[in-house]
């Protein structure tokens, strides 16, 4: 008798038990790469073409939003050691909180370059920026810069500390900067060369 039994009360709860099913499958995930129970499947990747991929595939997210999603021009291929299908996985938590968290009208830059034998892909916006205290706690699970947003407006609080994992597994580091509330951000993962 809480709540009446109709179908917002069933689509509430039904967004509910996905949400929770979507977290529990997310911890699962990340408790088999903190043990190293899972398998990467290394080989050359071109960083440019992989960049073009996953830009295309969140571009309707972009426009949705108008945010400007640019990929910056690199001047010979870039090829990496890594396993794709995961180099693609961390590239879309990146493009993808970036879009999110990146006002309409923004813009959204990936640029790769490569320096001391790794391939640097640097996810660069101008959006909500990232206060000094946070950044360290960044990659902690479950840890939200803003507190008070909903699980429904972000994602299960433990995207960017799976996209470390896979980058340390894959001998790459990930980092994030920024110079502060409304002054964007920058996050950049890197990957060994081939």
């Amino acid at each position: 008798g809480l709540f009446p039994a109709n179908e917002e009360t069933f689509a509430w709860m039904t967004q509910e038990v996905d949400r929770l099913g979507r977290l529990v499958d997310d911890i699962q995930y990340l408790s088999r790469i903190e043990s190293g129970q899972f398998k990467l499947d290394f080989q050359k990747v071109d960083v440019g073409q992989l960049v073009q991929r996953v830009t295309a595939q969140l571009g309707f997210q972009a426009q949705s939003k108008q945010i400007d999603l640019q990929v910056m021009p690199f001047s010979q291929p870039v090829l990496a050691l890594a396993d794709a299908d995961r180099a693609a996985q961390i590239l879309i938590n990146l493009v993808g909180n970036a879009i999110r968290y990146t006002p309409e009208g923004g813009t959204v830059r990936v640029q790769v370059t490569v320096a001391d034998n790794f391939a640097e892909i640097c996810v660069e916006d101008d959006g909500i920026g990232i206060p000094a205290e946070a950044l360290p706690l960044l990659f902690e699970r479950f840890y939200r810069v803003d507190q008070s947003r909903s699980r429904t407006s972000g994602g299960t609080g433990i995207g960017l500390t799976i996209s470390r994992h896979l980058v340390w597994a894959m001998g790459g580091e990930l980092t994030a900067v920024s110079d502060g509330p409304n002054q964007g951000s920058c996050f950049t993962f890197t990957l060994p060369l081939a």
